[in-house]
């Protein structure tokens, strides 16, 4: 993905401290339009923080309505990532429809879901929810 197609698409926001980085995705869409090559850059993205030693990762889902099974990979291949790596990823997501979603596919048993920025804080300040890597595995399969 062309540089200026990802900062349409993608905002990148590095804690001045190196603690965390958010990335919150702009489109009303998280489907198979665009799926491949921000899998691919998410996860450029992602192994450069790791190699920094950024141990949290935020995804924020706050201005998508709309997620296939193609999203849910982006999502499923930057978790991985991030678990191998010791890291933690909590997500962002406020939409009804983007919950469901994650209920529907158990995803939610996988990943740390918040439906808020304060909630997201509240989760980071207490203990990590471990996600089931053979989950991860079978939900991306």
């Amino acid at each position: 993905m062309h540089e200026i197609e990802l900062n349409f698409r993608l905002a990148v926001d590095d804690a001045p401290d190196g603690s965390r980085v958010t990335f919150r995705l702009k489109d009303q869409f998280l489907n198979y339009a665009f799926s491949d090559q921000l899998k691919d850059a998410l996860k450029a993205l992602t192994r450069e923080r790791i190699e920094r030693g950024v141990p949290v990762y935020v995804m924020d889902l706050s201005a998508v309505q709309v997620m296939d099974s193609c999203g849910l990979s982006v999502l499923i291949g930057v978790r991985k990532l991030v678990e191998e790596s010791g890291k933690r990823m909590v997500v962002i997501a406020p939409s009804q429809i983007i919950l469901r979603l994650f209920a529907i596919t158990r995803l939610d048993r996988v990943f740390e879901v918040v439906t808020s920025a304060a909630e997201c804080e509240a989760a980071l300040s207490g203990p990590q929810k471990r996600p089931i890597t053979a989950e991860i595995a079978a939900a991306s399969a």
